[in-house]
């Protein structure tokens, strides 16, 4: 995972959007290592609009809110594969 991460560091800010599959990626494993990642990964500048959902699930695990955490606006579309990274 820091291999990842240090890789996101090091590309151009013109890959927007290698950073933004690169956050993804790390915001899910990182909540499934039972770690709740930072807002601040989810503000950087071009990441906010991508990663919303990423952010909608962290603040539900960060808050205990499992209704919400059951019930984002992504999975009410049922579709859950939307969430993971292309």
């Amino acid at each position: 995972m820091l291999h990842v991460a240090a890789y996101c560091m090091q590309a151009p800010s013109s890959a927007v959007g290698f950073r933004v599959e690169v956050s993804k990626w790390l915001s899910l494993v990182r909540l499934l290592l039972g770690e709740v990642p930072e807002h601040s990964e989810f503000t950087a500048a071009g990441l906010a609009k991508p990663l919303a959902p990423y952010f909608n699930i962290a603040q539900a695990v960060r808050a205990g809110d499992l209704v919400a955490f059951r019930c984002p606006p992504l999975f009410q579309r049922g579709c859950m594969s939307c969430l993971l990274p292309a």
